[in-house]
């Protein structure tokens, strides 16, 4: 099952100096003009919440940003269009809700129609299988110690960070489908 991955763990270490070292011309480009590393945003879209999740320049590690009020799609809009903004994001990653046996649900259509608005608007979108994303961030914060109960906010960030992160390591290996 997915998990958020640490920093501080060997692996990511390793990895981080890795691309580091291999993407140090154009960070050093990058850190000598003006021109911003861009970043991916990850979603997890509810009916009542819609939770947000960050990459890092690199694009190696997902991380919680923000849960938005989903009740009024024009709000959500423009909210996401100011985040784009100020956080340089090139890429959306859209979790996509599919039944267990991969089966359309009502929350697919809803979320499909939420995509092609994204499009709409002439941001670049991808999908992602977020099936037991949210039961996997729950997950996390238990072993974490954090409520879950009144933590709804924390819950849609983490599963929106843990859809982000499946697709980063998917782009990384090669191995993306969306």
């Amino acid at each position: 099952s997915p998990s958020i991955r640490s920093v501080n763990s060997k692996n990511n270490y390793d990895r981080w100096n890795w691309l580091c070292r291999k993407n140090w011309p154009l960070i050093n480009k990058k850190r000598n003009s003006n021109e911003k590393l861009s970043r991916n945003l990850g979603v997890d879209f509810g009916e009542k919440r819609i939770g947000l999740a960050l990459s890092d320049p690199l694009k190696i590690i997902a991380t919680p940003f923000k849960t938005l009020n989903g009740r009024s799609l024009k709000l959500v809009m423009k909210e996401l269009e100011q985040i784009v903004t100020e956080q340089n994001v090139e890429l959306i990653v859209v979790g996509h809700p599919l039944g267990m046996k991969g089966q359309e649900t009502i929350q697919t259509k809803r979320v499909l129609e939420f995509v092609n608005q994204l499009r709409y608007n002439g941001y670049n979108v991808k999908l992602e299988d977020e099936r037991l994303s949210s039961v996997s961030a729950k997950n996390v914060m238990i072993e974490l110690g954090i409520k879950t109960g009144h933590n709804k906010d924390l819950i849609d960030q983490t599963s929106a960070a843990i859809i982000l992160q499946q697709y980063l390591d998917k782009s990384t290996s090669g191995n993306n489908y969306s």
